[in-house]
């Protein structure tokens, strides 16, 4: 219990309001906080690139449980340690009962007005045809794309889009309508499996998805006793609304604005934001951010003005790390990614320097 306290104080001094701005602190010893930046890695490891990402500034590598089975799980874990040591923490993201597609075996494109069918297998929950409705509003793509449900047939679900986009394999679905009601497991089979490798694999961090109601950490915590630290992610609807009694001192909370657009709104994803930082302050909560931050590195070397004003503000805001996901698994600039949200927070850590 004590060395919760002490880390709950450690947090906070890392926090002072000077006019109206939340700037870093330094540390009693003259030191700064750390802040972890998380460098998504995908499957088949790319070695050189892990130890060009480590260079650039990388202290967290993060799997991501949705997209691989348990066994090649515990091979990517063992792979990164060996590549690694202790050079960086691992990240291993559980999926939980996020609805997704799967085995879509190329991308679908539409246009307003087509229809999309999903066969049960099609779906990492085959029996989610029994919880939906004709008239279902259903979001992909980070909020980016809208579907209704005009049709259930025979297990089948088939949507028709509200405007242009693709549907591919592990795509989260996000509905309008709560699908997860209280009651309804937070962990899927594959989480546990997951969590029997870490049990073997272990890893420094355990990051989970779709958490919505407080009890729901208990679940987590009797599946998984004796586990290394979690990641609670606040990306849904019912997590903001039980934001204060699902909060502990000392937890490390990670807001996925991306999911979070598809269950607000894009519009409301600053504001919440916000107010989880606000009760992460008083209660010596560390918070990472993730999802689209230099979206426009995916392509070019350099981002865009608007990338680089919202990764500032959000560093400084307090922000104890930033995720990069595709920027990292799938851009053709990864490294420079790396490096940019390094200057970034080398660069609001002088100015607030300055300021003390």
């Amino acid at each position: 219990m004590h060395a919760v306290h002490s880390e709950v104080g450690r947090v906070r001094m890392r926090f002072r309001l000077i006019d109206g701005t939340i700037r870093q602190m330094a540390t009693e010893s003259g030191e700064w906080d750390w802040m972890e930046i998380i460098a998504t890695v995908t499957l088949p490891l790319n070695e050189s690139l892990i130890s060009d990402l480590l260079r650039a500034g990388a202290t967290v590598f993060r799997l991501n449980g949705a997209h691989f089975s348990a066994e090649d799980a515990g091979l990517a874990i063992r792979r990164l340690r060996g590549l690694m040591g202790s050079a960086a923490k691992i990240l291993l993201d559980l999926p939980t009962n996020k609805l997704r597609t799967r085995d879509i075996p190329a991308s679908i494109t539409f246009r307003r007005g087509d229809r999309i069918s999903l066969q049960p297998e099609q779906l990492n929950f085959p029996d989610l045809y029994q919880y939906v409705q004709l008239g279902d509003e259903v979001t992909i793509n980070d909020g980016r794309n809208h579907l209704n449900i005009v049709q259930v047939d025979q297990r089948v679900i088939s949507f028709e889009a509200q405007n242009d986009g693709q549907l591919g394999s592990r795509r989260g679905l996000i509905f309008s309508r709560l699908i997860q009601q209280r009651g309804f497991p937070l962990l899927f089979p594959h989480d546990r499996q997951l969590l029997t490798v870490c049990a073997t694999e272990p890893v420094d961090l355990i990051g989970i998805s779709y958490l919505r109601y407080p009890e729901q950490k208990q679940e987590v915590r009797e599946a998984a006793p004796g586990a290394s630290q979690f990641v609670w992610k606040i990306e849904t609807r019912e997590a903001l609304q039980s934001l204060e009694d699902m909060v502990e001192p000392g937890d490390i909370l990670l807001i996925d604005r991306g999911d979070l657009a598809g269950e607000i709104g894009l519009i409301e994803v600053v504001r919440a934001q916000q107010q989880v930082f606000r009760l992460a302050r008083t209660q010596g909560c560390r918070v990472f951010v993730a999802t689209q931050f230099l979206g426009s590195m995916m392509q070019h070397p350099v981002p865009s003005l608007s990338d680089v004003h919202s990764l500032y503000e959000t560093v400084l805001q307090g922000a104890s790390g930033i995720q990069l996901s595709e920027e990292t698994a799938q851009g053709a600039h990864p490294i420079e990614c790396v490096d940019f949200v390094q200057q970034i927070d080398r660069y609001v850590r002088r100015a607030a320097a300055v300021s003390l």
